[in-house]
Order: structure tokens, then sequence, then C-alpha cells
């Protein structure tokens, strides 16, 4: 299972597809990953189906089987790290209102650490930040890779420098 965190505005859905798109396509052809969506943003729960159904459409990923969208996560801060510390209790229903957690794309997963990857797409340092510093002591071992828009890459690019981020895919 892959966690996809959609941290973007719908103004920079152009620049996030282009860079993102790629990565995700390939991840799916090499290692065919369940994924679960979820964000910080009002709009990104909506992004993230745009997202599966358009640029992602050709490898036809069923809801609730292949992915799981957890919707918006309400909060900033403490939500990003109450849901670092338990995910099944702070995101428990889909955006359509199914138990997300009794899907096939989550099975097995109880924590952060059961994921196989954290991908942040985002076009805000202040996201990659914040997921960084809230989440980034409760994913063990769990690559966290990071998906920026142009202008964000130089604030988030340290991150990748101190070994917080695994990997950083910044502007086109």
């Amino acid at each position: 299972p892959v966690l996809v965190i959609f941290d973007y505005d719908p103004s920079t859905v152009g620049e996030m597809e282009a860079i993102s798109a790629p990565l995700l396509d390939h991840l799916i052809l090499l290692r065919h990953p369940r994924l679960a969506f979820i964000s910080t943003s009002p709009t990104g729960a909506a992004l993230a189906e745009r997202f599966i159904s358009g640029p992602l459409g050709g490898h036809a990923y069923q809801s609730g089987i292949q992915y799981v969208n957890l919707g918006f996560l309400p909060g900033g801060l403490a939500g990003i790290r109450a849901f670092a510390q338990a995910p099944r209790i702070i995101a428990p229903d889909t955006i359509d209102l199914n138990p997300a957690w009794q899907s096939a794309a989550l099975q097995d997963v109880q924590s952060l650490s059961d994921f196989s990857l954290l991908l942040l797409l985002t076009d805000s340092a202040e996201s990659g930040r914040n997921w960084v510093e809230q989440a980034g002591a409760l994913h063990d071992d769990v690559p966290f890779v990071v998906t920026s828009s142009a202008q964000a890459g130089p604030m988030i690019l340290p991150y990748v420098q101190s070994g917080q981020i695994n990997g950083l895919v910044n502007g086109l």
C-alpha cells in the first residue's frame, strides 16, 4: 500500500499532474500498489479522483479495491500529527462514507509504518514542512518522497539533504 497525499491547489493542477503522473504511472506499472489518498486541502479529495480517472485512467483502478480516497484531513498541523499517530481513528471513512480500513486497498494497514511508500504531491513548501515535521518520526523506515512545484522545491530541498525525505521530484 502507498499513501498519496494530495496537497496542492486547483490552480497548479497542470504543473502538478505533469510532474506526478509519470511517477505514479511508473509505480503502478512496476508494482501495482494499492493506493490511499488523503489531503489537508479541502479540494484535495476531488483532485485525487480527477487524477486517478484522468492521467491514471488507463490503469482502471477501482475505488475500494485498488485505491481508497480518505478525503479531507482537517486540523492543519494537529490533523497531520493525529493522522500519523492513529490513521484508522482519524480517517475512518472514505469520501463515499464507506469504512476505509475494511477495504481491500487498506488490508493489513494499521499505522503509517505499514505503508510501503509515503508520496506527497505539493505546490507548497509549508505543506512539505508540515508533513515532514509532524509525520516524519512516525513512519519508521518507510520511504518518503515528495513531488513539488518548481517554486516549492528549493524550500523542500534541505529536507532531502538532511535525510528526512528520501526523494524529491521538483518542477517540470
